[in-house]
């Protein structure tokens, strides 16, 4: 849908209505202003899903510990298991939290490539497929999505915050 919305190339059946919140014609620099976008929300709602996560972290360390306190080697052996040897706990938070980073370094690099578009030359172009790229691959290796329910309960904050923080990127825009 980015792709799609950003450079007007229809490269999926699902049609996007103006979901994103910027007025450039298509083009690289919309794409550009999309990710700034995209980088932007994705690291807020993942951090607001990661406090319950490590809050679930917490207690089933304290619960350990009573175990260990207990002397039930079993369940010991399974709680441990399931914190650190499934995706239940301590792998999803470590995702999340190297998710949070790396969208932040492609926020920073979005950003500053958008604040410099006047005069664009061909590296420029290069870097917002980069830029593209790298923020795919961290959808993609991070595994992690946030929830809807998140989305809806931040989208009004988050939407207003960006809303200021656009125009100082691309003061050109409405």
């Amino acid at each position: 849908m980015l792709l799609t919305d950003a450079l007007g190339i229809q490269l999926s059946f699902l049609v996007s209505n103006k979901y994103w919140n910027n007025d450039c014609e298509k083009s690289l620099e919309r794409l550009l202003l999309n990710i700034c976008e995209n980088t932007y929300f994705y690291p807020k709602l993942i951090k607001n899903e990661s406090k319950k996560m490590a809050w679930i972290f917490l207690i089933t360390l304290i619960a350990i510990v009573i175990l260990i306190r207990k002397g039930s080697v079993e369940l010991i052996e399974w709680a441990v298991l399931i914190v650190f040897c499934t995706d239940f706990v301590f792998l999803k938070l470590f995702r999340m939290n190297w998710m949070i980073l790396k969208f932040q370094n492609c926020f920073d690099r979005a950003n500053k490539l958008a604040r410099d578009w006047s005069n664009v030359d061909e590296r420029q172009q290069w870097e917002v497929i980069d830029i593209l790229c790298e923020y795919e691959t961290i959808k993609a290796r991070g595994g992690y999505r946030p929830a809807d329910a998140t989305f809806r309960k931040l989208n009004r904050q988050l939407t207003s915050d960006w809303q200021e923080i656009r125009l100082l990127i691309n003061p050109r825009q409405k």
